[in-house]
């Protein structure tokens, strides 16, 4: 069964299309989706198949596993929703479990925003972003995390924990002066479980980011929350 998420500033899946003019067989350019690589193949979230007859980059179809991908469609395969498309980039997307506060590797709780997010393909899709040093090598941690509040509803409570393993901007010297600047990261959590079989279920999604005064960010970070709906 298809499932959606709607939301107040929940953003739909990623998606970008420019008409070609035939001039190359190319039929649309510059798609962007969230999907999964199955038998040497790409499946949309929205259940396309994609044949890739020509491969623009080194990543190689031989793993399964979920990822972003940018294809241009050429033309139409003999199947039914089966498309042969040019790949042009492709990213592994890592999928976190949901876990338990308890279970949390570390206290860390650094800043981090959600840009967007979006369900498809079983999963909650996020597009994250947080602030890292030029040429850092600093590995930076993202744990999804189910909070147990009494509320009266049937809400599923989901805070994003950032582990940004010390690197962090303290507020005291501008950004420029740090040399820091904002990076995007894409998850795709399970999320599928949390569902009820027919019926929806409210979301509310809480991380923490820096507060901000005049238009301008300052230090220090505060609690911001994402409000959604899941749907089957």
């Amino acid at each position: 069964m298809k499932k959606t998420l709607t939301a107040s500033l929940l953003a739909g899946a990623l998606l970008l299309v420019a008409v070609s003019c035939n001039q190359d067989k190319t039929l649309y350019y510059n798609i962007t989706e969230m999907g999964k690589v199955q038998d040497g193949k790409i499946i949309s979230d929205g259940g396309l198949t994609y044949i890739v007859t020509e491969n623009m980059t080194e990543y190689t179809l031989d793993k399964d596993g979920r990822v972003l991908f940018l294809i241009d469609i050429l033309q139409t395969a003999e199947a039914d929703y089966t498309y042969n498309v040019r790949l042009n980039s492709i990213f592994s997307v890592p999928t976190p479990a949901v876990i338990q506060e308890a279970d949390l590797p570390s206290e860390a709780d650094d800043a981090i925003r959600v840009n967007t997010a979006w369900f498809g393909g079983g999963y909650l899709n996020l597009s994250l972003g947080y602030l890292v040093h030029s040429n850092t090598e600093v590995e930076h941690k993202v744990n999804i995390v189910e909070q147990h509040v009494e509320n009266g509803l049937d809400t599923l409570f989901l805070r994003i924990y950032h582990d940004a393993g010390g690197e962090i901007w303290d507020g005291s010297t501008t950004l420029s002066e740090t040399e820091m600047g904002m990076i995007t990261d894409y998850y795709s959590v399970p999320i599928e479980s949390f569902i009820p079989e027919s019926d929806s279920r409210p979301l509310k999604l809480t991380y923490s980011w820096y507060t901000y005064e005049n238009d301008e960010v300052v230090s220090p970070t505060k609690p911001y929350h994402v409000l959604g709906e899941l749907t089957k």
